[in-house]
């Protein structure tokens, strides 16, 4: 939920808002929050923007956790959508040079969550 103040406060301030609206943040700033609370370490956060289809239990939350740690510094160099509806290839750095992974988003209760990361396409 802090990402999303975050993002909303972001966009206030910064004069994106019209005739006195907020827009929800898009597929690709949902994405980016997800990657830079990695990048900050915050991995129960970004846990919490995945779907729970992906997370169903701590087990899962774990391993991914695991995953996420792993990463080091995550810088993104990308974020192209692919021919997929709410499919991004994510072209990122991290301290073990150039990565990709395919992301997949889907909207629940108006708010975009982290439904696939792969590989792969």
């Amino acid at each position: 939920m802090k990402y999303l103040i975050v993002i909303l406060l972001t966009l206030i301030l910064t004069g994106c808002n019209e005739k006195n609206s907020v827009p929800l943040p898009t597929e690709k700033d949902v994405i980016r929050t997800f990657f830079s609370l990695i990048n900050e370490k915050r991995i129960p956060e970004a846990i919490g923007m995945m779907d729970k289809s992906v997370v169903f239990d701590d087990s899962a939350k774990q391993a991914y956790g695991v995953q996420f740690n792993n990463f080091g510094t995550v810088t993104i160099k990308s974020i192209d959508q692919t021919s997929e509806s709410n499919k991004y290839k994510v072209v990122f750095d991290t301290d073990s040079g150039e990565d990709t992974r395919w992301i997949t988003v889907v909207k629940i209760d108006n708010l975009w969550k982290i439904s696939d990361i792969a590989t792969g396409p």
